[in-house]
C-alpha cells in the first residue's frame, strides 16, 4: 500500500485526498462517520503516487461515475483567472507611484505611457473571462493552464 493515497468524494462533489493511505484511512473513515457535513461521502479508488493529480488544482478535482479523478477544466480556468487577477492587482499597485509622480510633475507623455500599461493590465481578466483569447479556450490540460501567462505589459 506504500505509494498510495486515499480519496473521498464529498457530498458537494469536491474531492479530498489524503497524503498517505496508511495514515489517513482511519482518520477519514472516522470523520465521515462523525461529521454531519461529510454524511454521504463516497470512498473512491486509491490514488497511486504517479496518478496525475496535482495539488495545485485540489479544489478543482472531480470524480467521474467510475471514480476516476481528474481536473474539472472550467473550475481550473476560474481558479487560474483568479490567480491572474491577483498578479494583475500587484502589477497595478506597483505602477500607482510612478503614475502619480509623473502626473504630479506634469510629465504628460510619461504619465500617458504608464496609464496605457495600467489600462492593459485592467483589461487582461476581462479578455480571458469573456473568452476573447483563443489560446485560453484551447487549453485542455491542467499543466498547460498552469503554465499560461497573459500578455503582461513591459
Amino acid at each position: 500500500m506504500k505509494g498510495q493515497r486515499i480519496a473521498w468524494q464529498m457530498p458537494d462533489g469536491t474531492i479530498r485526498i489524503g497524503k498517505s493511505l496508511i495514515e489517513d484511512e482511519a482518520r477519514f473513515t472516522a470523520k465521515v462517520e462523525s461529521d454531519p457535513e461529510m454524511v454521504g461521502a463516497v470512498r473512491l479508488p486509491n490514488l497511486a503516487d504517479d496518478d496525475n493529480v496535482d495539488d495545485r488544482w485540489y479544489e478543482c478535482l472531480r470524480a467521474d461515475k467510475n471514480g476516476k479523478i481528474s481536473v474539472d477544466m472550467p473550475l481550473a480556468r476560474a481558479q487560474r483567472l483568479e490567480e491572474i487577477r491577483v498578479e494583475r492587482n500587484r502589477r497595478l499597485a506597483a505602477l500607482d507611484g510612478p503614475w502619480m509622480r509623473a502626473t504630479g510633475q506634469g510629465k504628460t507623455a510619461e504619465a500617458a505611457a504608464i496609464e496605457a500599461k495600467r489600462q492593459h493590465l485592467r483589461d487582461i481578466p476581462n479578455e480571458l473571462a469573456v473568452e476573447r483569447i483563443a489560446t485560453w479556450n484551447a487549453i485542455t490540460a491542467p499543466d498547460e493552464l498552469a503554465a499560461y501567462e497573459p500578455d503582461w505589459p513591459e
